[in-house]
């Protein structure tokens, strides 16, 4: 390129830039937002023809007139927003667009473009599964099965846009052992990037752009990261990079973040001190926008301070509830296959970045990296259920009537408002997001304030699987926001994971508003252990159901109901079990249980259990509040507690077991329906038929008989009395929001 110029409305954005790549090249092009490397690039991609200035190849000027012409050149540009057609195979969309325009002679058939397609690939070295549909890919598979669309069609020079923007450094590193071996086979690439120390990693040259002027071109070996970053900022200022770890000046801050380490991000620790203005300074990939947008929040482990984000305006609110009603109606009108490819990616998103989302509930919520990492498996596993079996769930359903034909069908209602807690922040959100988006519904989030990081991971998480970018939103606001959203005409419905009184606001809201809803509240579940039962499994499987995820679950078991014959037995099981916990770091290795979310949850579980212990109840283990800093409670068992105790009567939302004995089973069942909760309960027997007599007399809304309360994809979730209405989960749930039409044929 010749002293290339390039101009708009408000001003020249290229001010003559000289620009050269040789044969076998991989030529970095770096520069901060606005320094022109996306104009360049479409210049080169023949986006826009109507630059000044030369483009040589081999010497001899062209005219890029389209992104056809540039292809036609050997000229082709790979996006971030891959040119690919999510339903049809690597090999179609490798083929794509080489058909004859004239139809194909005899001897030319879809199945051999198919076949030269692979055969491209394998000659190319490039590993992509030829018969996958590329909707069901991940973001690395995809980007090189553009490369080989590029290169099968005589590409000469690769023009890639950020391709490790969304990359693990595993997928980072395959990239470049990629764009290698294509350099030794002659072609040359343009890599476009913001990672600067990523660019020591594979470029032989380096050009920096600043304000649409090439201030440097370079051999990389004769640049190291310091220098590099000067020359981007016009500055020989020392940069923040991401190894940074900065403690500023003593004194009393007015906000300090301490250990802030979003996911594959070292930690960092900043202060403020009352009146005081601190820049905050670094490249694209820093961290700087991460730590730039933190509000008070603390680290359950330690109780110091940790990010959180800042309010959204109301003028971005109408905004985004005006895109998600326009998103949702075209939405409805895609077909099933199609948004299953969606849904299944996002299933692929969710296996392949598990880590980084169980370190952010780590981070948020005080959840075990392997307690973490299962949830996000269970979250692609509701997807991947969905994506298989929404169709069926939801198809018309004949029904016999006077007409001549006359069934049902299940049509999606709208925009649906999700208010989440943080209990469990993926699962909770994906068990509404999986049957309801297939079902044709949009989506707007309103996320627990402690977990912000969490929900607007989810959000990023949707766009990159290719949902519609206003389908789903994750909502920044407070908790005040929620009933005017419930009164808006745009949302048609609203469902609520939460306390009592929250779903009883939401339920309120709803009810004048006259929209559906479905409310899964508190609960108190009971779990019955009768003379018979096997009292080894009860007892651990009491302690999982008392200690998992620290007791902050409404289906815990939370009321150990034990007929009396066994009771002492059981007591002792259960001590030893719950002795055996493992508190500790969430970010630790070999933890059971991590701590409260916060400090003051602790203190109110604490409250309820002196109070406990003063109307009768015996301390058995635990009970007292551990020394040192953070939100932990010790596992911890409370026995002979009485019917009228305050902790049988209310919903202890930590890792305390309430110990109850009872005479019979009789007895047993009445103590359980003793509660105003009903979510869910588990029964412990080796008598069929005793448990198949005593399942309907339980006042629940799932009774597991020898095994731990769950949730399932595949089965109704939701409870009963106070603890709510409505079903999650299953044919139930994913019809919650769907208009069942009736149809009638004369």
């Amino acid at each position: 390129m010749r002293h290339v110029r390039k101009s708009f409305a408000a001003g020249e954005v290229l001010h003559g830039v000289d620009f050269t790549l040789e044969r076998g090249q991989i030529h970095a092009l770096v520069g901060q937002n606005g320094a022109g490397k996306s104009t360049l690039m479409k210049v080169l991609g023949g986006v826009y023809p109507d630059h000044t200035g030369e483009v040589l190849l081999d010497g001899q000027p062209v005219h890029l007139s389209s992104p056809g012409a540039a292809l036609d050149h050997g000229i082709a540009v790979i996006y971030q927003d891959f040119a690919l057609v999510p339903a049809f195979s690597v090999a179609d969309n490798i083929a794509l667009g080489r058909e004859p325009r004239g139809g194909f002679p005899g001897s030319i058939s879809h199945r051999a473009l198919r076949a030269r397609s692979a055969q491209e690939a394998a000659d190319l070295g490039i590993d992509v599964p030829i018969g996958q549909p590329v909707g069901r890919l991940g973001v690395a598979e995809q980007q090189l099965t553009e490369v080989v669309k590029a290169l099968s069609r005589n590409a000469r020079i690769l023009v890639m846009d950020e391709p490790t923007a969304r990359l693990s450094p595993a997928e980072r590193d395959r990239l470049f052992a990629t764009m290698r071996r294509l350099k030794q086979g002659g072609v040359g690439i343009v890599y476009i990037s913001h990672f600067l120390e990523e660019v020591f990693l594979v470029a032989d040259q380096v050009t920096v752009l600043r304000d649409g002027n090439v201030v440097a071109t370079r051999p990389a070996a004769e640049l190291d990261l310091p220098s590099l970053a000067g020359l981007m900022v016009g500055s020989t200022l020392a940069v923040l990079q991401r190894e940074t770890d900065r403690s500023v000046r003593p004194g009393t801050p007015a906000l300090e973040l301490r250990n802030f380490s979003p996911p594959r991000r070292p930690s960092v620790a900043l202060a403020i001190q009352p009146g005081e203005i601190v820049g905050l300074a670094g490249l694209v990939g820093s961290g700087r926008t991460r730590l730039a947008r933190a509000i008070v929040g603390d680290l359950p482990s330690t109780g110091e301070r940790l990010a959180g984000f800042t309010e959204m305006a109301a003028a971005d609110l109408e905004r985004i509830l005006d895109a998600a009603v326009k998103a949702q109606r075209l939405w409805a009108k895609t077909p099933f296959d199609e948004r299953a490819i969606l849904m299944r990616r996002a299933a692929v998103l969710l296996r392949e970045h598990a880590d980084d989302y169980a370190n952010l509930m780590a981070l948020e919520m005080g959840k075990p990296l392997r307690d973490g990492a299962a949830e996000v498996a269970k979250c692609g596993w509701v997807c991947d259920y969905n994506a298989d079996n929404a169709e069926s769930l939801l198809a018309p359903r004949e029904e016999a009537s006077d007409a001549s034909q006359s069934y049902v069908r299940f049509d999606p209602l709208g925009v649906v408002l999700a208010v989440m807690p943080w209990n469990f922040p993926y699962w909770q959100v994906f068990r509404f997001i999986a049957p309801h988006l297939m079902a044709g519904n949009g989506g707007l989030l309103k996320h627990a304030s402690n977990v912000p990081q969490c929900a607007l991971s989810i959000e990023g998480l949707m766009h990159d699987a290719g949902f519609p970018k206003d389908l789903f939103r994750t909502l920044l606001i407070g908790s005040s926001q929620v009933r005017p959203l419930i009164e808006d005409p745009r949302i048609a419905a609203v469902t609520i994971t939460g306390s009592e009184p929250a779903g009883r606001q939401v339920a309120e809201a709803a009810g004048r508003s006259l929209k559906p809803a479905v409310l899964e509240l508190g609960g108190s579940d009971a779990f019955i252990v009768l003379a018979d039962a096997d009292l080894e499994a009860a007892a651990r499987t009491a302690a999982t159901a008392r200690t998992m995820n620290a007791g902050q679950s409404c289906i815990c078991a939370k009321r150990f109901i034990v007929e009396a014959p066994v009771y002492d037995a059981f007591l002792e099981r259960l001590g030893t079990a719950m002795k055996a916990i493992r508190a500790g770091d969430p970010l630790g290795p070999d933890v059971d249980m991590g701590p409260l979310a916060r400090l003051e949850l602790r203190d109110e579980l604490h409250a309820q259990v002196r109070r406990a212990i003063s109307q009768g109840a015996r301390p058995l283990l635990g009970c007292e509040v551990p020394p040192g800093p953070g939100a932990f409670y010790p596992a911890s068992i409370l026995a002979e507690v009485g019917r009228k105790n305050v902790a049988a009567q209310e919903e202890l939302f930590g890792p305390v077991a309430v110990v109850m004995r009872a005479a019979d089973a009789e007895e047993a069942v009445e103590i359980a329906n003793d509660s105003r909760f009903g979510l869910g309960a588990a029964l412990w027997t080796q008598d069929q038929a005793k448990g198949e007599r005593l399942v309907p007399l339980i006042e629940a809304g799932a009774v597991f008989v020898n095994g731990l309360v769950k949730s399932d994809p595949r089965l109704p979730f939701g409870g009963v009395k106070a603890s709510g209405y409505g079903r999650e989960l299953g044919a139930e749930g994913i019809r919650s929001f769907c208009n069942a039409k009736t149809v009638w044929v004369k």
